[in-house]
């Protein structure tokens, strides 16, 4: 039985793109990352503590189980497929912190601009 369902306009843009990407309609979309959230909670794979802690950036990957070791890796790999380097707000961000820049030169080659680490201490 169908029903509406109010989801922020940055949810809704993120979905949209995604299904783009995907090749699936909105609701397939939606659909798809509900399922996915109900699976990761079904499967005792990671606990609600551990869910709350990698969404808040806390943790280590150094401590995950094989089973979250694969779901980092594949969440990790989506989110780098959907980086196109458009943001530049990003780039200036991984840049300053001392992280390798890959990309496509004039003839289309692969280059990576390595940039020394910022001096974070303050001193």
């Amino acid at each position: 039985m169908p029903g509406a369902v109010k989801l922020s306009d940055e949810f809704l843009e993120a979905a949209r793109s995604e299904a783009k990407l995907m090749k699936r309609s909105m609701a397939g979309q939606v659909e798809y990352w509900a399922t996915l959230g109900q699976m990761i909670e079904a499967s005792g794979v990671m606990s609600f503590e551990q869910v709350r802690a990698t969404l808040e950036g806390k943790g280590s990957v150094h401590t995950l189980s094989a089973n979250e070791d694969a779901l980092y890796l594949e969440l990790l790999a989506n989110e780098l497929e959907s980086m196109d380097g458009s943001d530049e707000e990003l780039l200036q961000e991984l840049q300053e912190g001392g992280h390798p820049i890959a990309g496509e030169d004039e003839e289309g080659k692969l280059v990576v601009k390595s940039t020394a680490p910022s001096d974070h201490t303050g001193a």
